[in-house]
């Protein structure tokens, strides 16, 4: 993954909703962005997919400005897994797959037997190979979550981003999908951006993090750089304890909203 933006600024009816962003993000890391409701974290992720165009500033994409792409070159390289997914009633599993494709096909193109195995082997890697028959609406949360992953993953992207993919799926699935994402990431040297409200698995799971408040970069660096009671604090506005598991030597934040103590971060 190659990512440079450059200074990005987006307003939305004159609100300023990205003030001047800039950052690196590379090949191989799960870079984190993570932030209070409305703080841009979504907004920054569909400028990056070139959703959105910013009113000021420049996002590069294998140092090629991700405007001047078109949407079919673009999908080759990036692939969006969006917060809540829309799926047309009456599609199979596979069927919704083999649409992410769709960007590696011409006109009137109609898929080969690479396509075909790159499905089979996309379904493989989220775990659902047994639901490719099922049709797609008829399927837990969780398991819409993975089929978006599969689609993503039929793509071949060289970048993955996840909108908030364990927005309201149950801890086991949550930590699946997270578990997945670092797999993608090692194993397949794809870079993954993630927007995440759960800290802990932020900082578990990240190489990176930025933190975002009212549209600017808050603190940008590693898990145990910005994952601090500090930053926590002056981001959210609430108290918390951080801390590490004995055991695990993993970090964990709670509320300390109760207590007259100041809390220590222990980093």
């Amino acid at each position: 993954m190659d990512i440079k933006v450059e200074n990005v600024s987006f307003k939305f009816d004159r609100e300023k909703i990205l003030d001047a962003i800039s950052f690196n993000a590379k090949k191989g890391q799960i870079l984190g962005i993570i932030g209070p409701n409305g703080s841009g974290k979504t907004t920054l992720l569909r400028c990056l997919a070139g959703v959105l165009k910013p009113d000021q500033g420049t996002i590069y994409i294998k140092s090629k400005d991700v405007q001047t792409y078109s949407r079919k070159e673009l999908a080759r390289i990036l692939s969006v897994v969006p917060q809540i997914s829309t799926f047309t009633t009456g599609f199979t599993v596979f069927e919704t797959v083999l649409m992410g494709r769709y960007p590696h096909l011409g006109i009137y193109q109609r898929e080969s037997e690479k396509d075909y195995k790159i499905v089979t082997s996309a379904l493989d890697r989220v775990g659902i190979t047994h639901l490719g028959n099922r049709v797609v609406t008829e399927l837990s949360g969780g398991e819409k979550q993975l089929v978006t992953i599969a689609l993503g993953l039929a793509q071949e992207p060289t970048i993955l981003c996840l909108d908030e993919p364990t927005l309201h799926l149950d801890i086991n699935m949550q930590y699946k999908i997270m578990e997945l994402s670092k797999e993608i990431c090692r194993n397949k040297q794809i870079g993954v951006i993630v927007v995440l409200h759960d800290l802990a698995l932020a900082a578990q799971y990240c190489d990176k993090i930025i933190i975002l408040k009212d549209g600017r970069i808050h603190a940008f660096g590693s898990p145990d750089e910005v994952i601090s009671r500090e930053y926590i604090e002056s981001t959210y506005g609430v108290k918390v304890i951080v801390g590490r598991d004995t055991v695990t030597d993993l970090k964990y934040i709670v509320p300390n909203l109760h207590s007259k103590k100041e809390s220590r971060s222990v980093n």
